[in-house]
């Protein structure tokens, strides 16, 4: 009988574990192949120090990037973050313009915080 409730225990553990492992292993979808090579890698944090190793300030790993829906709302930027219109602090926006004029945030897989925010191309 403990035998049997450990190995349920464990295959509890292991369900409950597999979304948060397929998250930490996401991958650009093909399409987001060119945007992650071509203008992700290029992001630079603007609300750290110069003097900072490259890889902190990065906007980007290779997971942290994507395209995303955004508005301008009373003098303010905000983008669409699990259903709900989220602020962007003016020190996350990266003055940048993106290749596909859309908007893009980067938010960190392992803080969940917004590291950059890339204004769609709009002429705002």
């Amino acid at each position: 009988m403990l035998v049997r409730s450990a190995t349920t225990h464990l295959a509890l553990l292991v369900a409950l574990t597999l979304p948060t492992a397929a998250l930490a292993q996401h991958q650009h979808p093909p399409e987001h192949a060119d945007l992650h090579n071509q203008f992700y890698q290029k992001l630079k944090r603007p609300d750290v120090p110069p003097n900072l190793p490259a890889w902190q300030k990065s906007c980007c790993s290779d997971r942290d990037c994507r395209p995303t829906e955004a508005r301008y709302k009373d003098g303010r930027w905000e983008f669409l973050r699990r259903g709900q219109w989220t602020p962007v602090p003016p020190e996350k926006i990266v003055d940048d313009h993106p290749p596909d004029m859309q908007a893009h945030v980067c938010i960190s897989v392992t803080t969940d915080d917004l590291l950059c925010f890339v204004k769609p191309d709009v002429g705002i």
